[in-house]
């Protein structure tokens, strides 16, 4: 057993897509900048049919008469779909319901049994595998990270290539049970101290989602698997403890296996609920109306801070959102805990009063007080910073672009003055980071772009692929695919913060180093191409506007569950007091697939503008759509 150290702690953006403070980035260039509940599984009837027929490896199986149910999660429930396949290559796939349970009727197929889960847990792409026999028809099969590990103990390979293999030979009710029974020795005194009872199955004991003991021990122990050494390690984020499983060796040949020490662990399960209902509290102030700023400050410690917002700008600010009331904090999972148990990160879901989903935040601190009470600290950064996967598609149809959108901004000089430099490192970037500086020009204040040695636009954006061979005036195409489909699930970014003589900067007595996730790389060009993107119409000619009221409509929107973020910028020389303005907002998606939201920009003589929609796919991808006839051209 080993000790992993504490993890530098990375950064977020809370309630919010940043894309509402960007809308000059997003007139630029690439980039517009960017933004359950409870439940159970499936009920069991039945007995467990017996074995007959014929199988391998002693096992023998029989045509299934009847439905195998489970549920599918990894902390919080899967959503997606569940495919089972039999020993002679038949299958059936079901979707999963909101809490991730599955029923699948399996009559006329033959065991041994492979399920598949494919989906999304909070901002995750989960692929997990599990397994049953004919003994297991009409009962419980889970699909978990526990489940993906039993299975690929027994092929002694990554679960998702056996059950691709087709070849099920090695899947008999004796080596199933070996090896659930192997994981269960090897986790037992952490499962125990997180309140799991000590006759549970890590494959047939149903469970609910967020309100059970072994629900919380998904929470708790995570799990990954290196393909290339085939060695799986567990990881549990309340002590930093680490044990590693040898995929090529079966749990009956293991030995000397050190259990993993379940000691500091007893407090774990209460803590995750106490910290959920932080943020059930948080949206209470909000469930009538917008609540004052001093009703919010309580839940939030003296030291907060956010983004570079300290707890008076802070609540100040969140209680201008009408997206949060009657809005909700859902997928509440912890990512880590501090030595002494008192400080947990967290990652969760900002829905609006109809579910729509405006942002998913990662790393946000949780911080147990003296007087016992948790609240939200923040994520302690005196910077604002993001990443996220962006394509970009021209209203006309010329031009198609796929990067990422990087924002950094430095609210308040007070606390990070000496901050000449941020850069950014992670997949798909060079191998020497971006290079972000403050911006040279007064509108763009706070903002740090591309160094002007970078050879790209001046802006916030990375353009990976450009494909505008559809304007024959333009014809360019470029960028390296492979460098894109390359970029793993769940990449991580670092940002580091350089002071003038290129030295790390430090805050607080440590250097200023964070990081933050993104759930799926960038769409190729290709795939941008191919997908249906929402059309883009102004209420009034761009080339007739200057000023007043003006109403953007989208419709053909796909993904109707994630909020719409609208952007207009306009400039006019021969108005000093009206030289650039620039707005953003976010949205909720209508359920017919369309958004709108009207603008309100003084009268004056435009000479440039542009406005463009931004929505999200279910990976949290941005996809941009600049309105037909804005210009792309810096003023």
């Amino acid at each position: 057993m080993k000790v992993i150290p504490d993890f530098a702690l990375p950064s977020s953006r809370l309630f919010q897509r940043s894309g509402i403070a960007c809308a000059v980035a997003a007139a630029l260039a690439l980039t517009a900048c960017g933004g359950g509940g409870g439940g159970g599984s499936f009920p069991v009837t039945g007995q467990p049919a017996q074995g007959g027929g014929s199988g391998t490896g002693g096992q023998t199986q029989q045509i299934a008469a009847g439905t195998i149910s489970g549920t599918a999660a990894a902390g919080l429930p899967l959503i997606g779909t569940v495919m089972v396949r039999d020993a002679k290559g038949a299958t059936k796939t079901v979707p999963l319901s909101s809490i991730g349970g599955y029923s699948v009727d399996v009559t006329g197929m033959t065991g041994p049994f492979l399920f598949i889960a494919q989906g999304r847990a909070g901002s995750s792409q989960y692929t997990l595998v599990s397994a049953g026999t004919s003994a297991d028809v009409n009962g419980n099969i889970n699909i978990t990270p526990f489940t993906d590990l039993i299975v690929a103990n027994i092929a002694g390979q990554v679960a998702s290539k056996y059950f691709e293999s087709g070849d099920y030979s090695t899947l008999t009710k004796e080596a199933l049970d070996a090896e659930v029974s192997g994981l269960k020795a090897k986790l037992l005194p952490a499962l125990l101290a997180l309140g799991v009872d000590a006759s549970v199955d890590l494959l047939r004991t149903s469970f609910t989602p967020l309100a059970s003991a072994l629900d919380t021990a998904l929470d708790v122990l995570r799990i990954s698997v290196d393909p290339a050494s085939n060695v799986a390690h567990i990881l549990n984020l309340v002590t930093r403890q680490q044990i590693d499983d040898d995929l090529a060796t079966r749990a009956a040949a293991e030995t000397g296996v050190t259990p993993m020490d379940g000691a500091g662990m007893a407090s774990a399960g209460n803590d995750i609920l106490q910290i959920r209902k932080v943020f059930e509290d948080f949206s209470s102030k909000f469930a009538n109306g917008a609540p004052v700023a001093a009703a919010v400050l309580p839940l939030l410690t003296d030291d907060f801070l956010f983004q570079d917002k300290d707890a008076t700008q802070f609540s100040a600010e969140v209680v201008s959102d009408p997206n949060l009331v009657g809005g909700s904090f859902t997928d509440v999972t912890p990512v880590g805990f501090d030595k002494d148990k008192s400080s947990v990160v967290v990652d969760f879901t900002h829905r609006d009063k109809n579910g729509v989903a405006f942002s998913r935040q990662q790393n946000v601190r949780v911080v147990k007080g003296e007087d016992g009470a948790w609240r939200l600290a923040g994520d302690g950064q005196p910077l604002e910073l993001d990443i996220h996967a962006q394509a970009s598609w021209a209203g006309t149809g010329s031009c198609a672009k796929t990067g990422f959108d990087i924002i950094i901004k430095d609210h308040n000089a007070d606390n990070s003055g000496a901050v000449a430099a941020v850069v950014v490192n992670g997949p798909g970037l060079p191998q020497a980071g971006l290079k972000f500086v403050p911006a040279l020009n007064l509108r763009d204040t706070n903002w740090f772009w591309f160094d002007p040695a970078w050879p790209q636009v001046p802006n916030a954006g990375y353009v990976m692929q450009v494909d505008c061979t559809s304007n024959p005036a333009i014809g360019q195409k470029s960028g390296d695919e492979a460098a894109i489909t390359a970029i793993p699930d769940d990449a991580r970014y670092v940002f580091r913060a350089l002071d003038a003589s290129g030295q790390p900067v430090q805050y607080k007595g440590a250097d200023m180093v964070y990081t933050r996730s993104v759930p799926r790389r960038p769409l190729t060009t290709a795939e941008v191409v191919a997908t249906p993107l929402p059309v883009i119409t102004p209420s009034v000619p761009t080339t007739q506007y200057t000023g007043g009221p003006m109403t953007l409509s989208v419709a053909g929107i796909v993904n109707r569950d994630f909020a719409t973020q609208f952007a207009m910028a306009v400039w006019s020389p021969s108005d000093p007091e009206h030289t650039y303005s620039n707005q953003g907002a976010d949205v909720a998606t209508r359920p017919d697939g369309t958004a709108s939201y009207k603008f309100e920009f003084p009268v004056f003589e435009a000479t440039w503008q542009t406005f463009s929609a931004t929505t999200t796919d279910t990976f949290w991808r941005q996809l941009k759509v600049d309105g037909a006839g804005a210009s792309m051209v810096t003023p």
